[in-house]
């Protein structure tokens, strides 16, 4: 048997009982995690019109949050790609 790194064995018990209760152990931190009220206004945002029916483009989106003064931490506009991630991941908790 080969021996496993020291803080493998000595931490694989709690990530696991981290993982059983919240779903999620390790990694970076989702934007709903971080900043929920710029999630919910994205998904808003992304909702098709009531006048027309068509939905805006994450291009759009991001030029709408960043009017509505929602930056990234470097006080630039969210990429649309970021958007996409907001509007396609988990809802964030009220």
């Amino acid at each position: 048997m080969t021996p496993t790194p020291q803080g493998f064995a000595k931490f694989s018990g709690a990530r696991e009982r981290k993982r059983r209760e919240t779903g999620k152990c390790e990694g970076r931190k989702s934007h709903a995690e971080i900043r929920p009220e710029v999630v919910r206004e994205a998904k808003r945002l992304h909702r098709a019109s009531p006048l027309n029916g068509e939905r805006r483009s994450f291009r759009r989106i991001s030029e709408e949050l960043a009017a509505m003064g929602h930056l990234t931490g470097r006080g630039t506009p969210f990429s649309a790609s970021a958007v996409q991630a907001m509007v396609d991941g988990p809802t964030p908790p009220k």
